[in-house]
């Protein structure tokens, strides 16, 4: 494997992997997403975060256009910001993609800048919706080796969810969350 892709066992085992990131190109989206993935792909690297910024076209719509045409990378979002979105159709989007891209979609989460979120978006800043948002939309996302589907069913002050069922797919490896820290880490202050 190439350099930049895996380096020595650390202490506990365990190998480092080095990512790229990139953004979207607006005016050729899918097209450049493949060139992107591809380039990654050929120069060895593993896995491509890509952007969300808050006037590009759709990220995850573009990564399904472009991922079953580029195999061997992964690719991860860094991040989907949660305050413009219900949890349940994110979760649906999420599953939807990983689906397409044969298991190799990471889902990042987290919130945005003040001025995206008032100005833009017309969402108050002023009070916390991470906590309620991940009660919502982990569930859904959870891996389930049962029969029946994960459900959700969430009654929180400012994010309602009420999703009796999931569709029977293969979640994504992880969600990451808010700065990057992995889902089961203590939770940090939103605006900290």
């Amino acid at each position: 494997m190439p350099w930049h892709t895996l380096h020595p066992p650390t202490a506990e085992g365990q190998c480092m992997r080095i990512s790229l990131i990139t953004g979207l190109n607006n005016g050729s989206p899918v097209e450049s997403c493949i060139r992107e993935l591809t380039q990654a792909r050929d120069e060895g690297f593993a896995r491509l975060w890509m952007t969300q910024m808050p006037y590009d076209v759709d990220l995850l719509t573009v990564l399904a256009a472009a991922l079953p045409e580029v195999p061997g990378i992964e690719v991860a979002s860094g991040v989907v910001p949660i305050q413009n979105q219900h949890p349940t159709l994110l979760a649906q989007r999420a599953l939807t993609l990983n689906i397409i891209g044969d298991g190799r979609f990471t889902l990042g989460i987290g919130v945005t800048h003040r001025a995206v979120t008032e100005g833009m978006w017309g969402v108050s800043w002023d009070r916390s919706v991470k906590s309620e948002y991940l009660d919502g939309l982990l569930p859904l996302l959870a891996k389930s080796r049962s029969t029946r589907p994960a459900s959700s069913s969430q009654p929180g002050e400012r994010c309602r969810s009420r999703t009796p069922r999931r569709p029977r797919c293969t979640s994504p490896r992880w969600v990451r969350r808010c700065c990057g820290s992995p889902v089961g880490a203590p939770r940090e202050p939103l605006h900290g």
